[in-house]
C-alpha cells in the first residue's frame, strides 16, 4: 500500500513502512522501531507532530528554491548512506527478537501517534513544554531562566544600593519620587528585553506547527500566558520586596497618629500593603511584555521589535509618570492623550501612596550646608523649604481640587484602572491570534 499523506491515526496499524527518495531507501523496517531509529541518528520526531507525516517530509526533496533543494538533497543521502550501514537490525519485519538494538534510546509516542489530542490536553503540553524550556540545564534554559527570575531582582538590588540610608529632607521629595520612576521604568524596560531575547524560539515553533493544524493561535497565546504570568508574579514580588522592606517604604514619612495605626494594623497589613504595590509594577510589566509580543508578530527582528517597544515606553513615562514633566504642565490635548497610557495610573496610585498626608515640615538643607527648619507658614523655595508636607508636593504635580480638571489621584481607581489595562491587552493579543496574517508576513517565520 502506498500513501503520499498518511495520517496520524493510522499509525498503530501499520507493522511496517518504507521511505523511498529517488529509488533509494531512507528507511524500512518496523514502524515502532522507526522512531527509535530516527532518534538515535539525531532526527527525534517532535512530541506534537505526525510520526508518518513527519519522517516523509524528511525524505522529500525541497524545490522551493536553489539553496533548499541542494540542502534537502545532501541531507537525504546522508539518510540512506546512513540506514545502509546502520538500518540492518531494523529491516525484519517485526521488533521481537532483534539481536541489536539502539543504545541509549528512550522511545515516546508522540502525542498524535493515536489520534489528535484535545485541547486541554494540548494546553497542558505546550505550558509543560514552555516550562521545560526555562528549567532545563543547558546553555539556552540558564539564558530563559536569568532573564524571566534574576534579572529584575538584579536591578532592584542595584537600586536599593543607590537609595539605601536617604534621610528625609526637603531633597528628598524628588529622590522618592525619582525612586518611583526608576521602578516603573526599570520593569518596563526589563520586561521588554526579556521577551525580545526569549519569545522568538516560542514564536517560531508555533508559527511552524499552526501551519500543520496542531493548534490555533489563541490557543497558543493562553499557554504562553499561563507560563509567563507566574514567572513574572515570582519576578516582580521578589523585586519589589528588596525596596520595600530594604527601605522601609511603609514606615517613611508617617507621623505619630499614622506610625501608631500603622503598628497597630501588624505585619499582616504590611504585607497587603507591599502585595498591592507589587501587583501594581506587575501590571506594567506584563503590558510590556504583552506589547512586545504583539509586535513581535509581525516583525521578525526581535531588536526591531524591541526597539520600537522601547520607543513607546519612553513616551508612557514622559507624558504619564509625572516626573520628568508635571501632569499640571501638560497641555490640554497632552493632559487628555494620558488617559490611555497604563504608567499614569500605576506612577499616580504609587505618588499618593508615597506622599499623601506624609512628610510633614520637612527640614532643608541651606547652601552653607547647615540644617533650616521649615513650617507652614516658611516656605520659600529661596531658603530651601518649598514643600509643606507630601500632599503639597503632589499638588505640583497633579490635578487636586483643580476644577475643571477632575482629580488625579485616587488610589482605589487608579489601581484598578492599571490592572484593568493589563488585562485588556492580554484578551487583545488573544484576538490578534485568531485574525489571519497576511502570508508574506508568516513565511518570515518559517525559514
Amino acid at each position: 500500500m502506498t500513501m503520499e499523506k498518511p495520517r496520524s491515526d493510522i499509525f498503530p496499524f501499520l507493522d511496517r513502512v518504507t521511505y523511498l527518495c529517488l529509488g533509494d531507501v531512507v528507511y524500512s523496517g518496523s514502524t515502532r522501531l522507526m522512531l527509535d531509529y530516527f532518534r538515535s541518528i539525531g532526527f527525534a520526531c517532535p512530541e506534537m507532530e505526525n510520526p508518518l507525516m513527519y519522517y516523509l517530509c524528511l525524505s522529500t526533496v525541497d524545490r522551493r528554491s536553489r539553496e533548499r533543494f541542494i540542502e534537502s538533497s545532501s541531507q537525504i543521502a546522508a539518510l540512506v548512506e546512513r540506514f545502509r550501514t546502520d538500518g540492518a537490525p531494523f529491516r525484519r519485519l517485526v521488533s521481537v527478537g532483534l539481536d541489536t538494538e539502539p543504545v541509549d534510546v528512550q522511545h515516546r509516542v508522540p502525542l498524535t501517534a493515536y489520534g489528535s489530542p484535545g485541547t486541554f490536553q494540548t494546553l497542558t503540553s505546550l505550558t509543560r513544554r514552555h516550562f521545560q524550556t526555562t528549567m532545563s540545564l543547558n546553555r539556552h534554559g540558564f539564558k530563559h531562566f536569568a532573564s524571566r527570575l534574576l534579572l529584575l531582582p538584579c536591578y532592584f538590588l542595584l537600586l536599593w544600593v543607590f537609595y539605601f540610608g536617604q534621610t528625609d529632607y526637603q531633597q528628598s521629595f524628588t529622590t522618592r519620587s525619582g525612586l518611583i520612576f526608576n521602578a516603573l521604568a526599570g520593569v518596563s524596560f526589563l520586561s521588554i528585553a526579556t521577551v525580545a531575547w526569549t519569545y522568538p524560539c516560542f514564536r517560531t515553533r508555533y508559527y511552524q506547527e499552526s501551519r500543520e493544524g496542531h493548534y490555533s493561535g489563541p490557543l497558543f497565546q493562553m499557554a504562553y500566558l499561563l507560563y509567563s504570568l507566574p514567572l513574572s508574579l515570582i519576578s516582580v514580588f521578589s523585586s519589589t520586596a528588596i525596596i520595600f522592606w530594604g527601605l522601609q517604604l511603609a514606615k517613611s514619612g508617617l507621623n505619630t497618629r499614622q506610625l501608631l495605626k500603622y503598628e497597630e494594623e501588624g505585619i499582616a497589613g504590611e504585607i497587603l500593603v507591599w502585595a498591592r504595590y507589587s501587583l501594581i509594577l506587575w501590571s506594567v510589566y506584563v503590558f510590556m511584555e504583552q506589547q512586545t509580543v504583539a509586535l513581535l508578530m509581525v516583525i521578525r527582528d526581535s531588536f526591531t521589535a524591541a526597539t520600537i517597544s522601547v520607543y513607546l515606553t519612553v513616551i508612557y513615562l514622559l507624558l504619564g509618570t509625572s516626573v520628568m514633566r508635571a501632569i499640571t504642565g501638560l497641555p490640554d490635548w497632552l493632559y487628555y492623550l494620558s488617559f490611555i497610557i497604563q504608567s499614569r495610573y500605576a506612577s499616580a496610585y504609587l505618588h499618593e501612596w508615597q506622599f499623601k498626608d506624609k512628610f510633614e515640615g520637612l527640614q532643608s538643607y541651606t547652601s552653607a550646608f547647615k540644617l533650616r527648619n521649615c513650617s507652614s507658614t516658611n516656605t520659600s523655595p529661596s531658603i530651601g523649604c518649598r514643600y509643606t508636607n507630601g500632599t503639597h508636593f503632589l499638588i505640583e504635580r497633579y490635578h487636586i481640587k483643580h476644577p475643571p480638571y477632575a482629580d488625579d489621584l485616587n488610589m482605589e481607581m487608579n489601581f484598578g484602572v492599571s490592572l484593568a489595562f493589563t488585562g485588556i491587552i492580554c484578551v487583545l493579543n488573544l484576538i490578534l491570534h485568531t485574525v489571519p496574517l497576511p502570508s508574506f508576513i508568516k513565511c518570515k517565520f518559517r525559514e
